[in-house]
Parts: structure tokens; C-alpha cells; sequence
């Protein structure tokens, strides 16, 4: 069955559901810090650390402070969510890893071009 195709039952197939909840999972969970930081910035929220730049003239600023390390954190989770769909869609789906592999075998050299 193609992907578009609908089970026996009428329903959409249970495995593009479950891929479906585990994204948009992920996506929230990750984009959730930034969220939190970013309004934090905005409303400037009890945090008089944000304007706080480490410099040789100020002493009582040796490196970055909790709020620049969490929004610096914030940004790397949005990366990771990038990164990880990839990883999400080939564990979840038979038809997606086998492209994968196929993609990476050709990369590595293993590979024909039948496109042609």
C-alpha cells in the first residue's frame, strides 16, 4: 500500500499517527526552553543578568551568567530538533530507512546512480 492509501478500517494508517504525535512531541519539547527564554527577554522577567557582559572592566562578571546559559542551551535544543527528525522518521518508518541506507551507501561509494 502506498502511503496515501487508507487501512481496510477507514482510519489513516496508525504508524503516520504515531510518527505525527512523536514530531510534533519532540518539536514542543525542544522549542520549549527557547519559548520560555524568549519571553523572559522580552518581559525582562526578574533578570538583571541579561545585560551583564563579561568584560575585563567589570569584576563581578567572570563568564557567561545563568540566563545567557540557558538561552544558549535554549538555541542548541532547536538544532537538536533539526537534527533528530531525521533520525525520528528512520526509526519509525520501514520505507524511510531503506531510502536512507540507500542514500548513504551512494555517498560512501557503495552506490550506483539508476537514475539515468
Amino acid at each position: 500500500k502506498q502511503w496515501y492509501q487508507r487501512q481496510s478500517t477507514g482510519g489513516i494508517n496508525a504508524e503516520y499517527g504515531r510518527t505525527a504525535i512523536v514530531v510534533c512531541s519532540f518539536f514542543m519539547l525542544c522549542y520549549f526552553p527557547y519559548t520560555v527564554a524568549l519571553l523572559v527577554m522580552i518581559l525582562r522577567l526578574g533578570c538583571p543578568d541579561l545585560d551583564a557582559v563579561p568584560d575585563q572592566g567589570n569584576p563581578h562578571v567572570d563568564g557567561p551568567t545563568t540566563m545567557q546559559e540557558f538561552i544558549l542551551t535554549a538555541h542548541l535544543l532547536l538544532f537538536i530538533n533539526s537534527a533528530c527528525n531525521v533520525l525520528i522518521y528512520g526509526m519509525m518508518h520501514r520505507t524511510v530507512r531503506a531510502q536512507l541506507s540507500k542514500i548513504l551507501l551512494f555517498c560512501r561509494g557503495g552506490g550506483t546512480d539508476n537514475s539515468s
